[in-house]
């Protein structure tokens, strides 16, 4: 059984028809990219995911369980991590608050202290403000964040939207440890490369709807998808 699988969803801002029947499926222990020109509905089809912008039709399943009608905080409870868009650090809190709120802590899984180990940076940060740190350094907080949820799944909107290269680097390094552990990751990606080189699957959207499904070799060779809906 697949980890997540959403099928014939169609989602709304309003009256504005924005997916029209995305079907895609992430297996357990995978990355799956997600990738797309802007404003294609990659963003949206998250939301629709997190409950955020639930959709008026299709259903989105967890380990075989309807989640579509369950608001933000149950489908996080169970076991859905959230890398938002932007990272959505909060300026006046501390690295350790951030951590806190968050924090889900299991016994073998994703402590502060495990989370330290993986970005020793923050955990030289630990006292300093949201408001404090760097890009590069938010995003390993928004990462932090939603490991100590202790996720079955972590939703990746972004993550490297706005960082300079090496910091990018980082973060492709860091999405690679995770799933290297086993980890299972849905990821939203304008960086072609990176999303190429860490996916298992790949899927692009355009205007709402899949126009591809394959592994990263096959997008490579489908030199007709590539150039009509990725420009490249």
């Amino acid at each position: 059984m697949s980890l997540l699988r959403v099928e014939d969803v169609h989602t709304y801002y309003g009256e504005s028809h924005v997916l029209h029947g995305v079907n895609l499926t992430v297996e357990g222990g995978q990355v799956t990219a997600i990738v797309g020109r802007n404003g294609v509905g990659k963003t949206t089809l998250i939301r629709s995911i997190m409950g955020m912008t639930p959709p008026r039709r299709g259903t989105i399943r967890l380990e075989g369980r309807e989640i579509q009608r369950l608001p933000p905080h149950e489908i996080a409870r169970a076991g859905v991590g959230l890398v938002p868009q932007g990272r959505r650090i909060f300026p006046s809190l501390t690295v350790m608050e951030h951590l806190r709120v968050a924090s889900r802590a299991q016994p073998e899984g994703w402590t502060i202290d495990a989370i330290f180990e993986l970005f020793p940076q923050l955990k030289n940060r630990v006292n300093h403000y949201g408001s404090q740190l760097s890009g590069g350094e938010q995003s390993m907080l928004s990462i932090a964040r939603a490991l100590v949820t202790n996720p079955r799944i972590l939703l990746m909107d972004e993550p490297t939207e706005g960082l300079a290269p090496l910091v990018v680097e980082e973060v492709g390094r860091t999405v690679a440890r995770l799933a290297g552990s086993g980890l299972t990751v849905l990821l939203v990606e304008q960086n072609l490369p990176l999303a190429l080189k860490l996916a298992h699957k790949v899927y692009v959207m355009s205007k709402g709807v899949i126009v591809f499904e394959g592994t990263p070799s096959d997008l490579i060779e489908n030199h007709e998808v590539r150039q009509q809906h990725l420009g490249v």
